[in-house]
């Protein structure tokens, strides 16, 4: 009877236990920095007129470039709120931190808005620039550092900007006349960026795409022809409104200029030129 005594009291305090351990609140998951480190990413956000930019890309003009830039820390990671990041790349174009909040850490990712800096010279255009990412884990028991440190995240490529002009217009191509009988010529100029001197240039030898949609909201455009731009970036294309592949005769209609970009520099679209026709009558 002594030993069921006595085992039944020992019973009784492990019950007791269990529950107590039970009520205490759950310990944040450390940081799996080999899982992370194979899974954490990030990007740039670019303008829409910046056609063709890729995620690791920065297209730049005469002066730093704001971009939204975003770390992604999967579920793998484990992050909690108050974990830190950094995003750094070699020559410091782009240097960002930040903490993520319970709602970032259980969403896998943190955007900050930050600027991409303009190089010194053109001849780091087209060039890949190594990129960091460093996330520590607050609840780190040694508190020494980065938990995740990987270089394993995609490079940097920095990309001269490129525009269309109209006379002192920018990201404008004119079309004319208007109102429009047949024949509409589409004219301006594609300048790029100059990182040296911090002006734009003309961009000559290029193919511009002249394109054309209708003026329902939502249509696609489509090309009318290309035109290699000459001495300063300009451009004169001259098309028929009646021709295969050109808008409706009779019909207004929105036109636009393209440059899909190279190794070097972003491509670019102009706004849209909406052109009326003239009165039947």
């Amino acid at each position: 009877m002594t030993i069921k005594r006595a085992l039944g009291v020992a019973s009784g305090l492990a019950l007791t236990a269990g529950f107590a351990l039970s009520a205490l609140p759950a310990q944040a998951a450390p940081i799996d920095a080999a899982a992370c480190e194979a899974a954490v990413s990030w990007k740039l956000s670019s303008p829409a007129r910046y056609i063709n930019t890729a995620d690791h890309e920065a297209v730049i003009g005469v002066s730093d470039a704001k971009r939204t830039l975003t770390i992604k820390a999967p579920a793998v990671c484990n992050v909690e709120a108050g974990d830190r990041w950094q995003v750094f790349s070699a020559g410091g174009y782009v240097s960002a931190e930040g903490t993520f909040t319970a709602g970032e850490a259980a969403a896998g990712e943190d955007s900050d808005v930050i600027y991409v800096e303009k190089p010194g010279s053109n001849s780091v255009a087209g060039d890949e620039k190594n990129v960091r990412v460093r996330i520590n884990d607050a609840e780190s028991a040694t508190g020494t550092g980065w938990e995740v440190d990987t270089d394993d995240v995609g490079d940097l490529v920095l990309l001269r900007r490129t525009e269309f002009k109209s006379g002192s217009s920018a990201d404008r191509v004119n079309f004319s006349p208007e109102p429009y009988v047949d024949t509409v010529k589409a004219s301006g100029k594609l300048v790029r960026a100059n990182w040296s001197t911090g002006k734009y240039v003309g961009y000559e030898g290029r193919n511009a795409h002249i394109q054309t949609r209708t003026d329902v909201v939502g249509s696609a455009y489509g090309d009318v022809g290309e035109i290699s731009t000459g001495a300063g970036g300009a451009f004169v294309f001259t098309f028929k409104v009646s021709d295969p592949g050109a808008p409706a005769p009779g019909e207004p209609f929105i036109g636009r200029g393209l440059y899909n970009g190279n190794a070097t520099s972003g491509g670019t679209v102009s706004t849209g030129d909406r052109v009326e026709p003239a009165d039947p009558s």
